[in-house]
């Protein structure tokens, strides 16, 4: 199959069910995403030079997730917006990003637990269909942290509300200061949920 001038076996290529069912309208948009399975190998042996201390039966286990090419029909009532500028940028940090450009004052943090390689896999979907299995190590938070401190940089009118950091011992050597650490508790308390 060619697909956007790359010869891609047709098994590495995930329809949605729904569209597989009716004739594909060249009108349709969609969102284009994955791994072009031909290179993948040589990015593990690039990330294995750059980072030697990593485990390779680990690393091929990410790298290797979700291989293919994943086709997402976007349809107008979904009200998806292209978003420029973020390439590279972790879900969790582009979405903070956003809310500040829209203004947001305060911003509360949750489920930004960053990671540790040297533990196991910190996630609450860890070992479910379609995510990373139990045995998975966590992830190196280096570039996490760099976007999450330039977005705390650059807005710094804005006040974030970091939820049950394992970082607030850190929160001195590298956080500006309109970063609070608060548990569960002030959270629940500050949006009024009991």
């Amino acid at each position: 199959m060619m697909l956007l001038g790359f010869g891609i076996s047709s098994e590495f290529v995930h329809w949605p069910m729904s569209w597989l069912a009716k004739e594909v309208n060249s009108k349709l948009e969609c969102v284009i995403s994955g791994k072009d399975p031909a290179i993948l190998g040589d990015r593990v042996c690039e990330m294995m030079k750059e980072f030697p201390h990593l485990d390779i039966k680990d690393l091929k286990l990410k790298m290797e997730k979700d291989m293919g090419i994943w086709i997402t029909p976007v349809q107008e009532k979904d009200y998806v917006e292209k978003i420029q500028g973020y390439y590279g940028w972790s879900a969790g940090n582009t979405a903070l990003s956003l809310a500040c450009e829209g203004g947001a004052e305060e911003i509360y943090l949750l489920g930004f637990d960053l990671s540790d390689y040297n533990l196991s896999f910190n996630n609450i979907y860890k070992g479910t269909d379609n995510y990373l299995p139990n045995s998975a190590k966590g992830f190196n938070p280096a570039n996490w942290i760099v976007q999450m401190t330039n977005v705390f940089e650059q807005y710094r009118d804005s006040v974030f509300y970091w939820t049950d950091s394992s970082w607030e011992s850190w929160a001195d050597k590298f956080m500006p200061k309109n970063v609070k650490h608060i548990d569960k508790d002030e959270f629940m308390n500050k949006v009024g949920i009991f």
